[in-house]
């Protein structure tokens, strides 16, 4: 039982995670909020005006009591390359009426409108050593060369360069400088493979070539 042995409920609910994550970045603008928590809430406490986001934005909230997860639904998309704070107050109460200790928040900021275009390596061309490592670095642009951040970009290795190299991460999202770094580890043999990156909505790669000696 929570809280003491008399086996009355005295904790509070917290927050255990998130969606959208604490400063996460690129965020899809017509993303839902939610929020898990430790134990079951009273259902009727979760409102807008206990979950709610800043800048004006409207929505409608629910909660699944089966995954003691609150969810914010925003009326309309999000705007983008904006930075939002979610708050949930201490109107939130657990179904033995124990109110959060404490307003939780938690901020995250939507994905740039600008729409990729091009994608280039940096370097194009690595050498590397047997058990060397070494990282290419993708930037994705878009018109007049705005940096477009929170586009997907994956890595695929080429025919059987995996056994000359292994690339990590397999994939991962572009910053605000609209880059994505990814490591380039050698193994115990000599050759040359090469590396597709490709970003989400884009139709275009880059390739980097890498020789292993």
């Amino acid at each position: 039982l929570d809280g003491n042995l008399s086996g009355v409920d005295t904790t509070p609910p917290t927050v255990i995670s998130t969606n959208p994550g604490s400063n996460a970045v690129g965020v899809a603008v017509d993303s839902v909020i939610a929020a898990a928590f430790s134990e079951e809430l009273d259902a009727s406490t979760i409102t807008t005006s206990t979950f709610y986001l800043n800048g004006g934005v409207t929505g409608t909230v629910s909660y699944n009591s089966a995954t003691e997860t609150a969810t914010f639904t925003p009326y309309s998309n999000l705007s983008n390359a904006t930075t939002y704070t979610a708050t949930i107050t201490t109107g939130v109460k657990d179904v033995a009426g124990n109110s959060m200790a404490a307003n939780y928040t938690w901020s995250f900021t939507t994905a740039s409108l600008c729409k990729a275009k091009s994608i280039i390596a940096d370097p194009k061309k690595l050498a590397l050593r047997k058990n060397g490592n070494g990282n290419v670095t993708i930037t994705v642009k878009g018109d007049g060369n705005c940096l477009v951040e929170g586009v997907t970009v994956t890595a695929t290795i080429n025919g059987s360069g995996s056994s000359l190299i292994a690339v990590t991460p397999v994939s991962q999202k572009t910053d605000a400088n609209g880059e994505a770094v990814f490591a380039i580890d050698a193994k115990n043999a000599k050759g040359t493979a090469s590396v597709k990156f490709k970003a989400s909505g884009l139709s275009r790669s880059a390739t980097a070539q890498v020789k292993v000696r």
